[in-house]
Order: C-alpha cells, then structure tokens, then sequence
C-alpha cells in the first residue's frame, strides 16, 4: 500500500480517465465490467465480512450482492463485524 501513488488517478492513461470522466466506450472499462461480481451465484457457501466504516467496498455494495445471491439459492451468509473500515474488518 506505501507504494501506491497518492493519486490512484496518476495510474491510469488519460484515455482512460476521459472514458470514465465522459461515460465514453474503451476497453479497460469493458474489461473491469467483465470482472464484476454482481451476476455471480456461488455454488458453496460464503461468507461476506462487513464493516460500516468502510469506504473501500460499501457495505451497501455488499447487501445488494447478498440479497441477489440468496434469491437465486446461493449459500451465502452476510457477517457484520462492526463499524470498522476495510483493513480493520479482516
């Protein structure tokens, strides 16, 4: 993490960050649509570790993804840990 640049912007091309900023088509975007999550159906059980102080992956975010999870049968279990941000709710 002490890597990383402190603008996560200074990583990516400005044709991308164009694409994004303007809601344009580009690849990279087509790319990291592929990779979501929010079709997957789990064929064995999860469990989902939540913090309400996280600002990395809402734990709104996560709810929606159990929600659709359990309607389509997945074994899929959501555990709050408390209002802890991401590194503290591992």
């Amino acid at each position: 993490v002490a890597a990383l640049p402190a603008q996560p912007r200074s990583m990516l091309t400005p044709a991308v960050l164009d694409a994004v900023t303007e809601q344009k088509p580009h690849w990279f975007l087509d790319r990291l649509g592929e990779n979501g999550l929010q079709d997957w159906v789990p064929q064995v059980p999860v469990r989902l570790y939540y913090g309400a102080g996280d600002l990395d992956v809402p734990h709104a975010d996560m709810l929606v993804f159990a929600e659709r999870a359990w309607a389509a049968g997945a074994p899929v279990e959501a555990i709050d840990v408390g209002p802890v941000d991401h590194d503290r709710s591992i």
